[in-house]
């Protein structure tokens, strides 16, 4: 799976990433995307090109220095990818 293309992201002030829609995309997604360090990391991945939910979970416990448990990114990775299929920013079948 991977992100719809059109998407820019920009770290904030207080320290939130807000992904944006460009271009052509603009009028078709106008709300922003708020998300932390996590959200953004996995937002990255995934506009890079084709992961798979296991990759983007070993990605993310990377990212971690402390323990967190496989489970519980596993739960985290899954609630973000659900959100973006909410408002249809997958491409799941590339």
């Amino acid at each position: 799976m991977k992100l719809k293309d059109g998407f820019e992201v920009t770290q904030e002030d207080n320290g939130l990433y807000v992904a944006r829609a460009v271009g052509d995309r603009a009028a078709e997604y106008p709300q922003a995307i708020q998300m932390g360090l996590s959200g953004a990391f996995l937002w990255d991945l995934l506009s890079q090109g084709d992961c798979s939910r296991a990759e983007l979970i070993m990605r993310l416990e990377g990212l971690f220095d402390t323990e967190v448990s496989t489970d519980q990114v596993a739960a985290d990775v899954e609630t973000f990818l659900t959100f973006l299929r909410q408002q249809n920013l997958l491409e799941e079948d590339v």
